[in-house]
């Protein structure tokens, strides 16, 4: 239910660009949405849920004597039931956002002041099975080059969503530095 969404903000959020994502999961199929707001001004939240609650009822030929539609809203009874409980643990947790994710090798390109890195992660239920970095046009030293190639193998095997952790204070400034931050960046994106 789309009432007065930015659709140019929801499009860019959904939007990938399938030249640097290839994945095994099954492909989204793209569909045209408005606002309800185009049809009637007057559309609020309520209003929808009203008519949505009477179309049901004339679906399944249920009676508003018969059943009245029950409005939940969030409250401490409610989570203190288990399977409600144990749903609101589980949405914030790594397994829920990252750990079932399919497979995927991601391609990724960033400029830096020293040079040019190509990223490629293959990963899949958000581990890290492959990294490897391109330094291109670079001005940096070959013992700065291979310090940031070398970041690829450091990064197999890692978990999505805690690679600051080895963003740590003995990660000295300088291109591996600045390689490994953007890759958390987009790590989280």
């Amino acid at each position: 239910m789309l009432i007065s969404t930015q659709l140019d903000t929801l499009g860019d959020l959904l939007r990938t660009d399938k030249a640097t994502m290839i994945t095994k999961g099954v492909a989204s199929v793209r569909s045209p949405v408005c606002n309800l707001r185009q049809f009637s001004r007057d559309i609020t939240h309520d209003s929808f849920t009203n008519a949505v609650i009477d179309e049901f009822r004339k679906e399944y030929n249920i009676s508003t004597l018969a059943l009245q539609a029950q409005v939940v809203d969030e409250t401490d009874d409610l989570k203190k039931i288990d399977y409600i409980q144990k749903g609101m643990e589980e949405l914030p947790s790594w397994d829920w956002a990252y750990g079932q994710t399919p497979e995927f090798t991601y391609t990724a390109q960033r400029a830096f002041l020293w040079g040019s890195v190509v990223a490629e992660i293959h990963s899949k239920h958000g581990i890290i099975n492959r990294c490897t970095f391109q330094v291109l046009e670079s001005h940096l030293y070959e013992p700065d080059v291979q310090d940031v190639t070398e970041l690829g193998q450091v990064l197999e095997g890692q978990r999505y969503g805690f690679l600051d952790s080895l963003l740590g204070s003995r990660e000295e400034p300088g291109p591996r530095r600045d390689v490994l931050t953007w890759i958390d960046g987009i790590a989280y994106t």
